[in-house]
């Protein structure tokens, strides 16, 4: 493994974090009445960066484009994470790019 992907803590509970942050927007979200509820949480761990990081700007997205949440710095946040290393580490690349995709295109 090289330096990026080894410097990513494989515990159970980053493992937990993950899967629940993979799940959020399409097993989580629809079944909550106010969805909105999930915005600090989401925010704060936005703010840790790394895989955790652009799995919650994945669930922000969702929050933005089904729900109306108002988020003006998405972009720039998003622009942020698209870092080399982030993109190389990411276990979930196919979801990663078509999020990105659609939110870039739907600027």
């Amino acid at each position: 493994m090289g330096p990026a992907i080894s410097r990513y803590p494989r515990n159970a509970e980053f493992q937990s974090a993950v899967q629940v942050l993979v799940k959020m927007h399409g097993d989580i979200m629809p079944h909550l009445t106010n969805p909105h509820l999930l915005t600090d949480f989401l925010s704060a761990t936005l703010d840790t960066g790394g895989l955790h990081g652009i799995l919650a700007l994945h669930g922000i997205f969702t929050l933005v484009t089904k729900h109306g949440l108002e988020y003006p710095n998405f972009y720039r946040r998003l622009y942020n994470l698209l870092t080399p290393a982030a993109l190389m580490v990411h276990s979930h690349q196919f979801d990663h790019h078509c999020c990105c995709a659609k939110a870039v295109w739907s600027s």
